[in-house]
C-alpha cells in the first residue's frame, strides 16, 4: 500500500483529499496535517521509526499558519529519504511565477485548486504508476 501525506491548511480541502483516498480507493493510506511544521514533525516521526518514506507528499503553497509551501518543500528535500519522493502543490495559485518557485524547490508537480475529486485521484494514480 502507497502511503501519502497531505498538507493543507484548510480543514474543507483535508477532508475532501481525506475522502477521496480514503473512499474513493483502497490503494492508499492517507495522512493529513494542516502545516508544514507538522508535515516535517510526520516524516521525522517516520524515519526515526524506521518506517518507509511517504510515496507521495501533497503540499499547498499559502498556509498562514507558519511556514509556506515552498519552505515545507524546501525542508523536506533535505530529509534522508526524501531526494526523489514525488512532491505535488495542491494550491489555487497557478501563475507562472509560483510554478517556477515550485520548481525551484524541486516539486515534480502542481494541481489547482478547484479540482475534481476524481482527476486528483487520476493524477496521483499516474504519478505513483
Amino acid at each position: 500500500m502507497k502511503s501519502i501525506l497531505a498538507v493543507d491548511d484548510s480543514e474543507v480541502i483535508r477532508n475532501l483529499i481525506s475522502h477521496v483516498f480514503c473512499k474513493m480507493s483502497d490503494h492508499y493510506d492517507m495522512s493529513v496535517t494542516e502545516c508544514g511544521t507538522d508535515a516535517l514533525r510526520l516524516i521525522e516521526q517516520r524515519r526515526s521509526s524506521a518506517l518507509r518514506p511517504f510515496d507521495l507528499v501533497l503540499v499547498d503553497v499559502n498556509m498562514p499558519l507558519d511556514i509556506n509551501g515552498y519552505e515545507t518543500v524546501k525542508e523536506i528535500r533535505k530529509t534522508p529519504g526524501y531526494l526523489t519522493t514525488p512532491i505535488l502543490f495542491l494550491t489555487a495559485d497557478d501563475s507562472d511565477e509560483a510554478k517556477q518557485r515550485g520548481r525551484e524547490v524541486k516539486a515534480n508537480g502542481w494541481i489547482t485548486k478547484p479540482f475534481a475529486p476524481g482527476t486528483l485521484l487520476k493524477t496521483i494514480n499516474r504519478v505513483l504508476a
